[in-house]
């Protein structure tokens, strides 16, 4: 669907697709960006692994991060006022978390992208979880071919407005 009127804008609160399993025990020291690509090592976060980062720096509650499930590759929307949900001072340190290990890449960044849905949604409303880790791309997401220079990763795709 997308989100190109203020009525429209007005009602979304959070959309992720799809929402995979949490796993708070989850660590990275070493990431591929790309198939051949080099294995870069991560600066290592203030607190690991996830689960624990998430109650140092979100909330202290894993049950709900648990329930809630997560969206990965980024594919969201979210609304101001569940961006408003949380104080500055909790955005503040975690960009804080990522600031200190610029400009190398930071196990904090794969951590945050597994806390937005926690964050953001509703809480424990990861329905449907998908429990392997295969990337698919729901139907709910129209993909367009050639339309913009921008292209992920995927066949040259790039993803429109949800």
């Amino acid at each position: 669907h997308q989100v190109n009127s203020a009525n429209k804008r007005s009602t979304l609160t959070y959309a992720v697709k799809p929402v995979w399993r949490v796993q708070p025990e989850f660590d990275i020291k070493f990431f591929r960006a790309y198939t051949g690509g080099p294995v870069v090592e991560h600066c290592r976060p203030t607190v690991a692994p996830f689960g624990a980062w998430f109650e140092t720096f979100v909330f202290n509650d894993t049950g709900t991060l648990v329930k809630s499930g997560t969206g990965l590759h980024n594919t969201q929307a979210v609304s101001a006022d569940r961006i408003r949900k949380y104080p500055k001072s909790v955005y503040q340190s975690l960009y804080d978390e990522l600031a200190r290990c610029a400009p190398r890449r930071a196990t904090a960044a794969h951590y945050m992208e597994r806390a937005w849905t926690a964050m953001w949604g509703n809480p424990g409303s990861g329905q449907g979880l998908i429990p392997d880790r295969h990337f698919q791309c729901p139907t709910s997401i129209k993909v367009l071919r050639n339309r913009h220079k921008l292209a992920n990763s995927y066949g040259g795709n790039v993803i429109s407005q949800i």
